[in-house]
């Protein structure tokens, strides 16, 4: 194994990527990256509180991103189910 990555910092990598996989099928949320983003984290490269705080703000610089690129693009994102048509109105008689 490699320098620094012991049995337990394993483990903690095998249950972060699982923790955050069910919450992302729950929430019907894709995003792959978030796996990299767990793995950073539960394999201890960030080792200071600011390394955390730099991840987490280009985590919401990139969704903001992503939101306005699909908005403009007339993608409904971050809902990717389909919305429901409007009922259609009766003609009054």
């Amino acid at each position: 194994m490699a320098v620094g990555v012991d049995f337990m910092r394993v483990v903690a990598a095998a249950l972060s990527l699982a923790a955050t996989g069910a919450i992302m099928i729950l929430t019907k949320a894709a995003h792959p990256p978030a796996g990299a983003t767990t793995l950073i984290i539960s394999l201890g490269i960030v080792t200071r509180p600011v390394y955390l705080v730099v991840i987490e703000v280009a985590v919401v610089l990139m969704t903001l991103q992503a939101i306005a690129i699909n908005r403009l693009a007339g993608v409904d994102y971050p809902l990717w189910a389909a919305r429901k048509p409007p009922a259609p109105s009766k003609p009054s008689p």
